[in-house]
């Protein structure tokens, strides 16, 4: 059990001056934040309410297919592991509160997902250019809480080339997007190559259960948006929808933009917005291509 933070390596960070091996369990008790520098082997990893983890090194089962790694409501994991951000891996279950907090900092991978679980409570995302669905071997991402988007001038992309044919992202609170760009499909893959090719084209199909909120009174004007699509598809066909049960809303300025520069979308680029509830914005928003 961690005391008051520190690195997980550092015996002054654990319960009786124990860093805790590869046959042992790790708690994470609230108000302690622990940064993992260096990679780590473990049985059970829980983090509780209030506690902290910093990922700047993987972690993993000791023995692939056992053990238990959980995140109770209101804890929180900070990603900051260059290489391709993912879950820790080789857990027999995972317990995700969909209250438990996930931030993609500025010094993660751009790759958010690119290993199963594809599963978070709370999604920040801070990290510039960044994919979530970042392998093709995942159809089903699930985000059971809130996605907030803070990523400066840049763009997140729900899926691109890098995705399988079809994904469908699920999020099960509100959209946010305060800084930057959220778009459904960056540059895309050519499916008719593919052996399995049988319906034309890449889709996404985002489904939120709550409100879509692009903008933010506290940033610059005009500084986010909602983008059907990303880069240039290179002439391949790639659609995108958007099934939203709550309300679609746009303040300072927000953009509503069918591509997120002046060489997309292509002739064959679609996006579909299904909205069950109002769509307001303010005087300052503008309908850009």
């Amino acid at each position: 059990t961690a005391t008051g933070g520190g690195a997980w390596s550092a015996t002054t960070t654990w319960a009786g001056g124990v860093v805790p091996l590869s046959t042992d369990d790790a708690v994470i008790v609230s108000g302690d934040l622990v940064n993992i520098t260096a990679s780590a082997n473990i049985v059970n990893l829980t983090v509780q309410t209030g506690g902290m983890v910093r990922q700047g090194a993987s972690i993993s089962n000791s023995t692939v297919g056992t053990g238990s790694f959980t995140m109770q409501s209101g804890s929180w994991w900070y990603a900051a592991y260059s290489s391709a951000t993912k879950l820790p891996q080789g857990f027999g279950t995972y317990s995700i509160d969909p209250n438990s907090n996930w931030v993609i900092t500025t010094a993660a991978s751009s790759s958010i997902c690119n290993l199963p679980p594809a599963l978070y409570g709370n999604l920040y995302v801070y990290k510039t250019g960044a994919v979530l669905a970042a392998i093709n071997t995942i159809t089903y991402y699930n985000i059971q809480g809130n996605l907030t988007v803070s990523a400066s001038a840049s763009s997140l992309k729900m899926t691109n080339n890098k995705s399988a044919q079809v994904d469908t992202i699920h999020i099960g609170g509100n959209v946010n997007i305060i800084l930057g760009v959220l778009s459904g499909m960056d540059v895309s893959k050519d499916w008719t190559a593919d052996p399995d090719f049988s319906t034309p084209g890449q889709r996404a199909i985002i489904n939120i259960d709550g409100n879509v909120n692009v903008g933010d009174a506290s940033t610059a004007l005009g500084a986010a948006g909602l983008a059907c699509h990303g880069s240039d598809g290179l002439g391949w066909q790639r659609t995108v929808f958007f099934n939203i049960t709550g309300n679609l809303t746009y303040i300072n300025g927000a953009k509503f933009e069918a591509g997120t520069n002046n060489t997309t979308p292509n002739s064959l680029d679609s996006a579909v917005i299904n909205l069950q509830g109002n769509l307001s914005t303010d005087a300052t928003v503008v309908i850009a291509t």
